[in-house]
């Protein structure tokens, strides 16, 4: 892995920079406060989006069809979400599965009084 490079400079100066990404283990906040719900976060991509949303302060549900692997990602995203099994392209299954989540989200865990 490249951590540094060299380049002329000012005036042909041999300079050495670093490529350190100084923020890298800084947690952001700008989801802070905010409840999102990302179907597919069970693996993959879905998984991915919901474990940068939750570095960036977000909660929420994720959503999948596999319960064991929504078993797995809900541990390693901790109390921050919960996991849901339902079906998206079923539309009776999502309301169902949405009053379930409700229940299952308390105030203190991103639950808005609207929800």
């Amino acid at each position: 892995m490249v951590t540094s490079i060299y380049h002329n400079g000012y005036k042909n100066k041999l300079s050495k920079v670093s490529l350190r990404n100084k923020f890298k283990n800084k947690k952001m906040n700008r989801l802070k406060n905010k409840l999102a719900a990302i179907t597919g976060g069970n693996s993959g991509i879905g998984f991915g989006i919901a474990r940068e949303f939750k570095n960036e302060g977000a909660k929420g549900v994720i959503v999948g069809r596999n319960q064991e692997t929504l078993d797995s990602s809900a541990a390693q995203l901790g109390n921050d979400f919960i996991a849901i099994n339902a079906d998206v392209t079923n539309l009776a299954d999502v309301l169902n599965r949405t009053r379930m989540s409700r229940r299952r989200c308390p105030p203190g865990r991103g639950r808005s009084s609207s929800m």
